[in-house]
């Protein structure tokens, strides 16, 4: 997981995207729950968010912060295992580019 971290920070700074990954988070107003967070960098030229690093969303109305998707992004397409648990299930994608390759 470190190596796949690594090797998306070094795409990120020989990428499109600016040299400087930043994270963003969201919380629930009501309860500063996290419900998502993931990694970004700006794009040029208008500077536009674009996701690129991991990605995780957690359950909004769970006790716990328990994981609701997570995997990478590449310059804003899905890359790499992307899981999902809904409840009882828990489902794995494979994604290049953006498009699905693989899931069970």
């Amino acid at each position: 997981m470190t190596k796949l971290l690594l090797i998306l920070i070094m795409v990120g700074l020989w990428g499109g995207c600016g040299k400087e990954i930043e994270v963003r988070t969201k919380t629930q107003a009501r309860t500063g729950k996290l419900t998502e967070e993931y990694e970004f960098c700006r794009a040029e030229p208008n500077k536009r968010r674009v996701k690129h690093g991991y990605y995780k969303s957690c359950h909004e109305y769970q006790e716990d912060e328990t994981y609701k998707e997570t995997g990478s992004y590449v310059e804003g397409k899905k890359e790499g295992k992307w899981i999902r648990y809904d409840d009882l299930v828990v489902w794995d994608e494979v994604c290049a580019a953006g498009d699905l390759q693989l899931w069970n």
